[in-house]
């Protein structure tokens, strides 16, 4: 197809030919003006959705909100045990032990059908000895190394508070969620391997040291709760709360319990404040929030229109799901 005559004499033209030679120049000048305007907006959403969290009252100040509180003789993470378990992690779950404990076949967590036994310990060695405490008794000996700090950690388990300490302002937006987010998954190893101890005491009949772990899962599952949980901290105790009862079904299916101990059980399950716990994870849910979008803005990673809680509806959800029996 042939342009006409006109067209060609349009651009052939001079005014088109300094046109075409500025138009680099003008695109240029026109992003040049675009990203001041454009970061611009971005900073005004973001004070919008900080004035939005805090005028419901959810958060004033994530430093204030996250700041270390309470005398450190009382913070599980700065007892000399816990700082020995971090120098040298030895309180894992069976199958993240390095080295592994000879023979072990399975991550020792797996239950069985509802009204059964939640472990068969011959299963968890290959080959599988005939006899559970045999099986047993060679685990306890294999992982006596992390069963000795566990002991050492059972007084540090009794105080009142879990807060990995922050020392002075924040900072560092996406470093300062990081250490709070790890500090709540720090008690995890530790209910693991005293629910996988407990199994085997209780392979061995030996309930009183069996129950004697009991109350250490029962103890990280009150810190996880005490210590400005977030919603991390929330989903760890839930699903804490299950091996609990799975333990605890264990030593009824194996007729192991005494009164006293099914009493102590019931009397700490009992004060654990799950409506205070799941207010507490929504504050602590909305501090980060506010740590993210402060570093967002320092950042200057913004964008108009930008939504800042994209990523978060899940977590949001949850949590209101959690609030709706309070």
């Amino acid at each position: 197809m042939r342009l006409p005559p006109r067209v060609w004499k349009i651009l052939r033209s001079r005014r088109t030919k300094i046109a075409l030679a500025c138009s680099p120049f003008a695109l240029l000048a026109l992003a040049l003006l675009a990203y001041p305007i454009t970061a611009w907006l971005g900073r005004r959403s973001v004070d919008r959705f900080l004035e939005s969290i805090q005028e419901k009252g959810y958060v004033t100040n994530a430093d204030i909100h996250f700041s270390s509180s309470g005398s450190p003789a009382e913070n599980f993470f700065l007892h000399p045990a816990m700082l020995a378990e971090e120098s040298g992690s030895l309180v894992q779950a069976l199958q993240s032990l390095e080295p592994r404990p000879r023979g072990l076949s399975r991550r020792p967590d797996k239950g069985e059908s509802a009204l059964a036994r939640k472990a068969d310990i011959r299963t968890w060695l290959k080959p599988s000895p005939s006899d559970e405490s045999e099986a047993a008794s060679r685990l306890l000996t294999a992982i006596k190394p992390s069963r000795q700090r566990l002991d050492e950690l059972r007084d540090a388990l009794k105080l009142p508070h879990a807060a990995w300490p922050i020392e002075g302002p924040l900072g560092n937006g996406a470093e300062a969620i990081q250490i709070i987010v790890r500090s709540q998954y720090r008690l995890r190893p530790v209910a693991e391997f005293a629910a996988d101890e407990a199994y085997l005491h209780l392979a061995l009949g030996n309930s009183d040291r069996a129950a004697a772990n009991v109350e250490a899962m029962l103890d990280c599952h009150r810190l996880y709760l005490s210590s400005k949980p977030t919603l991390v901290a929330l989903i760890l105790s839930e699903v804490l709360s299950g091996k609990i009862s799975d333990m605890i079904w264990e030593g009824i299916v194996r007729s192991s319990w005494t009164d006293a101990q099914l009493a102590s059980f019931d009397s700490v399950l009992g004060r654990i404040n799950h409506q205070a716990a799941a207010i507490s994870a929504f504050r602590g849910e909305a501090a980060l929030l506010e740590i993210w979008a402060e570093n967002v803005r320092a950042l200057e990673r913004h964008h108009q229109g930008v939504n800042f809680t994209e990523g978060w509806e899940a977590d949001q959800k949850i949590i209101r799901g959690r609030l709706l029996g309070i």
